[in-house]
This record gives structure tokens, C-alpha cells and sequence, in this order.
């Protein structure tokens, strides 16, 4: 279920690319007796969400992970829902090793999953801190950018 307390440029957004409207209720009427898995933060008023952004980080808060997904989006999940782990998980299963992992990325939260590989892959919409983290760049999400990293960066590993 997504939630949120009012619909805003921000919902409005996110509900334009899932095709998910979330259900309208004031925080303070959600049961959390049910599992949150994720907090989604989207900025419309880029002064006020970095504000926020920088508040939550300084909090440094254990079991926590708080990234950017993209420059107006911080996602807040438990730290081992992270595509890391997931990416880990599926390495030490099927006994791969790291440099026959790729992983494609564009935002801060693909940072411990380009650690996890042995190569990286960035988005040409990524930002400049995760493409400086990559072992390569290719073109945007709306270039069809996996289709052209596979492509050209597939075919110089094998």
C-alpha cells in the first residue's frame, strides 16, 4: 500500500511513472502495525528537500539505508533492502564470482550494488557521482541505454 498525506506535484509525479495513485490519509491515521518497506521523499521545492535531506542523513540512523534514487527522490529502507544484498545473495548461491556480475545504475542508491559487480554500469542520466563510480557510461534510461551498454560494453568483457 503507498500512502500519502496529500496529493502534490510529487504524488502527482510518481503516480505518472508507476500508474500507483497512493491512498490519501494523514500520518497519524496509518496502522503501523503493518510493515513499512520503503519511504519514498520527492522534491518539488528543491531548497526545502534538500533540508530534509541533509536532516535525515545527519541522523545516521542504524539498520537504516537513506540514498538518493534520483536528484529528487531519498528512499529510506531497512539497510539490508538494498539491491546489494540481493545481488549477494544470488552470487554466493550460484558460486559466481564478483567479475562475472554487471549491474546497471543511475542513482546514489546503485552505489553498494557497484561495489557488489565487477562491473558497473551507469546511466547517462546518472549523476555525476555515480558515474565517476562506474566502470562505464552509457546512454539515459530514455536512450535506451541498457539496450546500447549491452551492446558495446558487453561485447569488450567477453
Amino acid at each position: 500500500m503507498s500512502y500519502a498525506q496529500q496529493e502534490d506535484d510529487g504524488t502527482r509525479y510518481e503516480t505518472s511513472i508507476t500508474n500507483i495513485k497512493p491512498t490519501l490519509k494523514k500520518y497519524s491515521e496509518i496502522d503501523y502495525t503493518e510493515p513499512i518497506y520503503k519511504i519514498m521523499i520527492v522534491g518539488t521545492n528543491m531548497e526545502n528537500f534538500d533540508k530534509v535531506v541533509d536532516i535525515i542523513r545527519e541522523m545516521k540512523l542504524d539498520g537504516v539505508s537513506a540514498n538518493h534514487s534520483n536528484y529528487n527522490y531519498f528512499e529510506i529502507t531497512n539497510e539490508v533492502a538494498v539491491k546489494s544484498f540481493g545481488i549477494e545473495y544470488i552470487r554466493q548461491r550460484d558460486n559466481l564470482k564478483k567479475e562475472e556480475l554487471l549491474a546497471f545504475g543511475d542513482g546514489e542508491n546503485d552505489i553498494k550494488m557497484f561495489e557488489t559487480v565487477g562491473t558497473s554500469v551507469a546511466m547517462g542520466n546518472a549523476n555525476d557521482k555515480v558515474k565517476s563510480i562506474a566502470t562505464y557510461t552509457t546512454l539515459s534510461n530514455e536512450e535506451d541505454g541498457i539496450v546500447h551498454g549491452l551492446e558495446n560494453v558487453v561485447k569488450h568483457l567477453l
